[in-house]
């Protein structure tokens, strides 16, 4: 009997030994991982199950990292993009997580805010009960955090942690530059003595968290690590915008965009005294600012937010700039045919509509699609390289205007074919293709969040497709399939 229990205990001991041990959090309803794994191998594997004959979930590439939820000698448990599965402890190099994360102090009693993760470690500052801040390392039992006004550690066990980020950005100072012709040393602590953790590139771009008392230095986060620079290396660019704000009205719309056409847009209506997050120092059309309000991101009318932030005298931009070329053009029922044409056309199309930009978009409206020759139409139409190559005519780089536009000047397109020539006369500015067909401004301009919209009544035609059209050469324009790229 001695013997039987024997064997059980000592197969209980090899089990604790292989079996992965839990690092990670389950808070807000999701596992927050406490540690994070850089792959050394060439390739890890992440399998379904602790058998190497198991089905591969997916892969993962040396030199990524990834999140470690649970390390035992064999296998640990990880996560990357949304597979979660386990892999070869010996495939990673496991230690402290990075992260950006929110959190709240939790308990009756204020917590010691260290100047290291250890038990002895010096006290910065105290941090009061439900107090909110920003986390950047997870090292177990310890968590790296900003405050606002200080960085340093408070132990996992005091904290709330949670996936949502974005109340943290509002507590980083500033941004700034890394100093120009030289790399900029970061230390972890802020004196010469600081050992240098890493460097940053010159014209390198940080977030500011906090200045050392005596003002020397800078506590720097350049996405993924962090420190202390000297600040005479940096350029300090914009002081950090977002703050709070309350509600003064009850029942105030929450929006999920800043327009009042409907109250369709309506996500809920915030009480008397709400606190939310004003986001951006800037407001859409003289009413709106995009707040945040429990973890969501709308919009408000500002004239009802109790806040020190001058709102009043913020920059104004029109509800369109927040949508890009695509959006406006999906959303308005005049561009419809247009729209059409654009989702049959080549995806490269809706890809530049839907890009960075700057671009300018000469946009004919239904009408104008309606008042072209029918024998014309029906040839742009009739496969996708006509129709891409007659849109390509319509795309320019850069954000135009009609003001800055002069007669005689030329326009180049997207379509490797067509180059525009402007005609001003009076206030009727014109736009010929290449001598040939012409489209006339109607005056309306719509700006977007990557360039501007300029509405014309008619489709401009490259002339190798007008000559297709009308019985000539037939050819399609091939040469327009670079231009797409």
């Amino acid at each position: 009997m001695k013997r039987s229990w024997s064997i059980v205990l000592l197969i209980a001991l090899v089990l604790t030994a292989v079996m992965p041990m839990g690092t990670a959090l389950a808070q807000d309803g999701d596992d927050i991982a406490l540690q994070q794994g850089t792959v050394v191998a060439d390739v890890l594997a992440i399998r379904a199950e602790t058998d190497i004959a198991a089905e591969v979930l997916g892969t993962v590439d040396g030199g990524t990292v990834v999140d470690v939820l649970e390390v035992g000698d064999v296998w640990t448990l990880v996560r990357y993009e949304g597979t979660e599965g386990w892999a070869f402890t010996d495939d990673l190099q496991i230690g402290p997580a990075k992260v950006n994360l929110e959190g709240v102090v939790t308990g009756d009693a204020d917590v010691n805010l260290l100047d290291g993760p250890a038990e002895d470690a010096n006290t910065v500052t105290t941090v009061a009960p439900d107090t909110r801040l920003g986390v950047l390392e997870l090292n177990e039992p310890y968590a790296f955090v900003y405050t606002g006004s200080n960085v340093g550690w408070l132990p996992l066990e005091n904290l709330t942690l949670s996936q949502d980020a974005s109340y943290p950005n509002t507590l980083l100072m500033d941004m700034a530059v890394a100093s120009t012709g030289s790399e900029v040393a970061v230390r972890t602590e802020p004196s010469l003595s600081g050992e240098v953790a890493f460097t940053l590139d010159a014209d390198s771009a940080v977030d500011v968290l906090v200045e050392s008392e005596d003002g020397l230095f800078a506590y720097v986060w350049d996405g993924t690590q962090g420190g202390w620079a000297f600040t005479s290396n940096l350029s300090i660019t914009q002081e950090r915008a977002p703050g709070v704000a309350f509600v003064t009205e009850n029942r105030l719309n929450f929006r999920d965009f800043p327009v009042t056409t409907d109250n369709t847009n309506i996500l809920e209506q915030l009480p008397t005294g709400a606190e939310v997050i004003v986001l951006e120092i800037q407001t859409v059309d003289g009413t709106f600012v995009n707040v945040q309000y429990q973890g969501q991101q709308g919009w408000v009318a500002y004239e009802f937010l109790d806040t020190e932030l001058d709102l009043e005298g913020a920059p104004d931009i029109t509800a369109t700039q927040l949508l890009t070329i695509a959006d406006i053009a999906i959303a308005d029922e005049n561009f419809s045919t247009l729209v059409d044409a654009v989702l049959a056309a080549s995806p490269n199309i809706l890809e530049t509509l839907s890009g960075p930009g700057p671009i300018t978009v000469f946009a004919p409206t239904n009408d104008a699609f309606a008042a072209a020759p029918p024998e014309v139409l029906d040839v742009v139409l009739s496969n996708s390289l006509y129709t891409t190559s007659t849109l390509l005519a319509h795309v320019t780089p850069g954000a135009l205007t009609l003001e800055e536009l002069s007669d005689g000047q030329e326009i180049p397109t997207a379509s490797a074919l067509v180059t525009l020539t402007v005609s001003v006369s009076g206030d009727t500015i014109t736009f010929q293709v290449n001598g040939a067909n012409s489209a006339t401004a109607t005056g309306t301009v719509v700006p977007a969040a990557n360039g501007n919209i300029i509405v014309i009544d008619s489709v401009l035609v490259p002339p190798q497709i007008l000559n297709a059209a009308t019985g000539g050469e037939e050819e399609a324009p091939a040469e327009d399939e670079a231009a797409e790229e």
